[in-house]
């Protein structure tokens, strides 16, 4: 019946014409690239022409920018008016900008560009090729361009080598006064437990969920590292990783990075990215974007057989196309920390080729896609 009712309401306003909406999505709400575009579109203002609206997964939170013209409403509201209200917008908005839980077009002329979350070194096919109809698409080289034709069944002119518009804030050094001096590696890995139980988990042995981490006595002795060698090591969970275990994570010199640690210092994800000295990471699209800073990188890969069985792997020479300094057990884990105190970068020049292989342009992301939505679909 509720299906029945929702395709009834979505009918009568197909009837109505389309409005000069915009609407955003990302996930988490108001992050990432549509976060950094919907910035931009504000600095042009581009809100005292078109109504911008957010569809959210959660309540908006009190920080969200409050422009003019600019609207924050729920995707499942249990208030009906606001059900209607939603249903009005997703059928009779212009444009359509999401980047992660995918709004699809209600009708053949809306324009829908699709942001991604990043370039995939992991994917889950599924997922991909739920992508639906799109007018644009944004890859941050021709390297994807394969990727997004065969999985994702776009066309190929429609597919966007523009680069990701969230890359201009990790262009951009920022300064973090408490990072002042000493050396900072961020650790991003992937998640291997997902939140939500229903999606299958990587059977780990460690019980912090990080790899080439065993146990606490490991995690005590890279603290005595860390802490040796003046270095701040930032943990940054992938959103859906199953934070449990850091109940039990109580160190000076490592720090949990989330998203209570980036709203308290003022600053995006991506600035942080742009301060560090050095990235450690695994099978996780950030790996592309941090090329950009010229940063070391290292590469957690001691349990990509496990990881396979659940995700598919964009290539099967990880090594050989995916540069870093590749990391596969706590004590090489520990020389990656040891290096970066000492300025060793053995990857460095291989690195620059990578750069120049994934990342088409290096600066003005937002303006490039604007311009691009100017010029072709009359922003």
């Amino acid at each position: 019946m509720k299906e029945l009712i929702k395709k009834l309401i979505d009918s009568i306003f197909s009837l109505f014409p389309l409005t000069d909406t915009i609407i955003f999505e990302s996930h988490p709400d108001v992050s990432d690239s549509a976060e950094a575009l919907f910035r931009y579109f504000l600095e042009k203002k581009v809100n005292e022409k078109y109504k911008i609206v957010w569809i959210l997964l959660k309540d908006n939170p009190a920080d969200y920018p409050r422009e003019n013209n600019v609207y924050y409403y729920l995707r499942y509201d249990s208030n009906i008016f606001t059900k209607i209200k939603v249903a009005y917008i997703l059928n009779t908005a212009k444009y359509i900008i999401d980047s992660n839980i995918y709004i699809y077009k209600k009708r053949k002329n809306q324009i829908r560009i699709h942001l991604g979350h990043g370039m995939p070194l992991k994917y889950r096919k599924e997922y991909s090729e739920q992508l639906g109809e799109v007018d644009g698409i944004l890859i941050a080289s021709d390297e994807f361009r394969e990727y997004f034709t065969n999985v994702c069944k776009a066309k190929d002119n429609q597919i966007l080598s523009l680069g990701l518009p969230r890359n201009d804030l990790i262009c951009q050094k920022y300064d973090i006064e408490e990072f002042k001096d000493k050396k900072v590696i961020v650790w991003m890995p992937t998640y291997r437990q997902h939140e939500d139980k229903r999606i299958e988990s990587l059977e780990v042995t460690s019980k912090f969920g990080l790899p080439c981490i065993n146990n606490a006595a490991e995690l005590k002795q890279l603290e005595k590292v860390l802490v040796e060698n003046d270095i701040l090591l930032l943990l940054r969970l992938h959103p859906v990783q199953d934070t449990s275990f850091l109940t039990e994570v109580k160190m000076k010199n490592l720090i949990f990075a989330n998203d209570d640690f980036l709203k308290n210092k003022g600053i995006k994800l991506y600035h942080l990215l742009s301060a560090t000295d050095a990235m450690i990471t695994d099978y996780s699209s950030v790996y592309y974007d941090y090329l950009l800073t010229d940063n070391p990188i290292g590469l957690t890969t001691d349990d990509i057989d496990e990881y396979k069985r659940v995700n598919s792997i964009f290539y099967d020479d990880l090594e050989n196309n995916i540069i870093g300094q590749y990391i596969n057990n706590f004590q090489q884990l520990l020389q990656f920390v040891l290096d970066i105190a000492n300025g060793n970068d053995f990857t460095k020049e291989k690195r620059q080729i990578a750069k120049k292989r994934f990342q088409k342009y290096d600066a003005s992301f937002c303006e490039r896609v604007y311009l691009y939505l100017k010029e072709n679909f009359h922003l």
